[in-house]
């Protein structure tokens, strides 16, 4: 009869689900104060679980052979000869290899004594090689539960990040390992902390999180992390090096705003999910649990939480969501392993299957029917923001009360969601109303006004700051610079504060409530009588603005010059859309300008 194979959609109980969460752990031992340390973790374990401990050591005899051959060129004459050669080879492997091994035996006599003391089963390791290419042999080659080793061994110098006996075998093994990196901590009503993401990877580690917390009588703290800001960082960066033409081409302002107000939205639904399965799995183990969303680059912001509250463990497994075939871990996994201050605990998790990530019947809601005219217009949306544009049209239904998308119920939904410009892009709208009716009657192009549609919460002083101060011509890409600037800061909302700096680095309406009358002279007025008489009261205020924010108090000739050159240049980045505000704003006024 042919073999049958179990599907990967069938759960099946794992040996560690039913019994003990490890039963062999494998201890390479140095007599390092951090090797000590995976002792006293690796006998606790033991007496939990009945585990068997296996204390392993590498010499390297080999190499002081090679490294003596070496040096043999430098002997005394009479030393030279073949005969006497060979003489003190002999001496020499017999007394390094009967020294080493001497001296390993002892490393593992320190292990024996802990299992005499707690009566736990202790097995002896001694190889011969490179220790990190033995131990990985003998890793892989075994069916060890778990692997237990120091961050740092005796080698360890002020500047090490993690040892690299320890870092290459973390690289070539799947098996769980725990890597100490801190002395006198115990897991017995201490606090673990998990990272999740949507892999069922991750979900595996937390299953194996909770045994260890209901083991020991610790708490579990969750966490799920997104990082918007790199959109932001990869937009700045791209903005300096498209031209004006390019920028055009690549719709480089709906792309920015669509990434924004969507793909950042919905990163967080993916973060809020993912805790939400993590309660569940917790809730299945009968485990209390805490979960928080992290803003920023996972790794970082796990180190941010771990030295926050003083984590006895964090456990995250080997790979993540964005796993590709043949890589020995992931990016967040690899730089946890290096920099988190607490107790690492990466979990293989090579025998995860799609159902270790739990379902969320209330949050994964059926997918609505589409009408075949729907379904086209949302494909006309950027590629990347077509998955999250369907979702929140979706969102948006059900909150109205519909189970089915049609086209004007799409209509309705992206004109909440989408810039007008991507919507102009999609065929939704046409030319904006209020642009169209400002440009008709408009005597100069300054006095275009582009209404701004608000994706972000604005306190009510900022907003009307913004209205009386700012003016009309740049108000919307001021608005636009002032909700990226609030984003950056992780604020929640665009604050009167927020309003002030933002303006003070644009160069305009930077000062903060009344301030005494500015002193012009006599030829600083005639500078300014050039500007056109209907735009000169807007522009003088900008200058005084300006003058007083470079601590002026009297405006002469060179001083009105060099601002109404900015000003104008200013007025010039309207025409470059919102990547020319933000590129000013990087300078923060500390640029200089070249004149007209």
């Amino acid at each position: 009869m042919p073999n049958t194979v179990a599907s990967d959609q069938t759960p099946s109980i794992r040996g560690w689900e039913a019994g003990p969460l490890y039963q062999k752990v494998v201890i390479p031992t140095d007599n390092s104060e951090l090797c000590h340390s995976g002792i006293d973790w690796g006998v606790e374990f033991a007496r939990k679980w009945n585990a068997t401990l296996i204390g392993a050591h590498v010499y390297a005899a080999r190499l002081h052979d090679d490294r003596f051959r070496q040096l043999e060129v430098g002997l005394p004459a009479r030393f030279q000869t073949e005969k006497e050669i060979a003489r003190q080879r002999n001496i020499h492997d017999k007394l390094i290899e009967t020294g080493l091994i001497l001296i390993s035996d002892s490393f593992l006599d320190v292990l024996d004594k802990r299992g005499e003391d707690h009566d736990i089963k202790i097995e002896r390791k001694l190889l011969e090689g490179i220790h990190f290419e033995q131990l990985a042999k003998d890793i892989n080659a075994n069916d060890y539960d778990l692997v237990v080793m120091g961050a740092h061994g005796i080698g360890q110098v002020k500047r090490s990040l993690i040892g690299q006996v320890t870092a290459r075998v973390a690289r070539l093994i799947t098996t769980d390992m725990l890597v100490m990196k801190q002395v006198g901590r115990h897991l017995h009503q201490g606090k673990i902390l998990v990272g999740v993401d949507s892999s069922a990877y991750c979900f595996l580690a937390l299953r194996k999180a909770l045994r260890l917390a209901q083991t020991f009588e610790a708490t579990v703290h969750c966490v799920s992390a997104f990082d918007p800001f790199y959109h932001y960082a990869a937009f700045e960066n791209i903005r300096h090096v498209l031209s004006y033409q390019a920028g055009k081409v690549f719709k480089f302002e709906e792309q920015e705003e669509l990434h924004n107000n969507i793909i950042d939205r919905g990163l967080k639904k993916v973060c809020e999910a993912n805790l939400m399965r993590a309660e569940k799995v917790a809730a299945e183990e009968g485990m209390p649990v805490t979960t928080e969303v992290l803003v920023g680059k996972p790794f970082a912001k796990i180190i941010d939480i771990c030295e926050r509250d003083n984590y006895d463990l964090t456990v995250i497994a080997r790979w993540g969501a964005h796993h590709v075939e043949g890589a020995d871990m992931g990016s967040n996994t690899d730089n946890l392993l290096r920099l988190i201050p607490s107790n690492l605990l990466i979990v293989g998790a090579v025998d995860a299957k799609p159902y270790d990530i739990p379902m969320l019947e209330a949050y994964e809601e059926e997918p609505l029917e589409w009408d075949d005219d729907a379904l086209k217009l949302i494909l006309r949306a950027p590629p990347f923001a077509q998955a999250m544009a369907k979702v929140s049209v979706e969102e948006y239904a059900r909150k109205e009360g519909h189970n089915h998308i049609t086209l004007d119920l799409l209509y309705g939904a992206l004109k909440g969601i989408l810039p007008p410009s991507a919507k102009h892009l999609m065929g939704i709208e046409t030319e904006d109303r209020k642009l169209a009716e400002a440009r008709a009657k408009a005597r100069s192009p300054i006095e275009e006004y582009v209404p701004h549609e608000r994706s972000f919460k604005w306190t009510k002083e900022a907003l009307e700051r913004v209205e009386s101060r700012v003016p009309p011509f740049v108000r919307p890409m001021a608005m636009l610079a002032m909700e990226r600037y609030a984003r950056e800061k992780q604020l929640e909302e665009v604050t009167l504060e927020v309003t002030i700096e933002v303006a003070r680095r644009l160069g305009y309406a930077g000062d903060n409530g009344p301030q005494p009358e500015m002193v012009w002279t006599d030829d600083a007025v005639e500078r300014l009588s050039r500007v056109p008489k209907f735009e000169r009261a807007m522009v003088r205020e900008m200058v005084e603005s300006l003058a007083r924010d470079r601590g002026h108090s009297t405006i002469s000739y060179e001083i009105a010059d060099e601002l109404l050159r900015q000003i104008r240049e200013m007025w010039e980045a309207q025409s470059e859309g919102a990547f020319g505000y933000f590129k000013g704003m990087a300078g923060n006024g500390e640029k200089e300008h070249p004149g007209e």
